[in-house]
């Protein structure tokens, strides 16, 4: 039985992630070498999405000591409560990619953070659509995920139904002209440094949004 992911995490398996990952997302140190890396791509002011937030450790190591303004969105209220708590200076909130309760053009930057792989498949171009719409034109879209050498999926390990989706999701956006890949950074579950098992090759994307004519030339008549 193949069943509704959204609704899945919404409605616990959000919340157990959380509690089997706990220490991993507990605290993430300044010197992160994922965060170092982000923090090179983003500005020192404006709104910050990401979304699958969890309890907001990330968020919290890219901010650092810049003017961004930090928010989240995760399906686990457990992770919210607690990154509630945690970092009063964050505004984060319950939710799931297809459906951002933001305004249009609200944040400068947006990440998806290791959570598009769980994203059930009729969703994608909603959630393609919604990043765009929310994202400001000039704005930076930051993801991390796995970077497999082709598309496949997995049965999730964790609940009968479930299923993880690799790809490289960067694609999703860049097959609009108005989206412009800028880096690509590799790296794996063990570090930043390659490894030959294609199923642990992790990588960073920066993509640029650029006006909505952008590689559309006007031609002269």
């Amino acid at each position: 039985m193949t069943l509704l992911q959204k609704s899945e995490f919404l409605n616990g398996e959000g919340d157990a992630y959380m509690e089997r990952n706990r220490t991993a997302l507990k605290e993430v140190p300044a010197d992160d070498p994922l965060s170092v890396h982000i923090r090179e791509h983003i500005p020192d002011k404006g709104r910050l999405l990401e979304i699958g937030c969890a309890s907001g450790a990330r968020l919290t190591s890219v901010i650092g000591d810049c003017n961004l303004q930090g928010y989240g969105i995760d399906p686990s209220g457990l992770a919210i409560r607690e990154g509630s708590r945690r970092f009063p200076n964050l505004k984060l909130s319950v939710g799931v990619a297809d459906k951002l309760p933001f305004e249009d053009s609200y944040f400068s930057v947006v990440m998806c953070g290791f959570c598009l792989y769980l994203v059930d498949r009729e969703s994608l171009t909603r959630v393609v659509a919604e990043v765009d719409r929310v994202l400001v034109t000039g704005g930076s879209l930051i993801i991390w995920d796995f970077d497999p050498v082709v598309n496949y999926r997995n049965p999730y390990k964790h609940k009968t139904g479930l299923y993880s989706y690799k790809m490289d999701y960067s694609r999703m956006w860049t097959g609009f002209p108005h989206f412009s890949l800028i880096m690509k950074l590799p790296f794996s579950h063990a570090g930043f440094r390659f490894t030959k098992d294609v199923n642990e090759r992790l990588a960073m994307w920066v993509i640029h949004k650029e006006g909505a004519d952008a590689g559309f030339p006007l031609l002269a008549k």
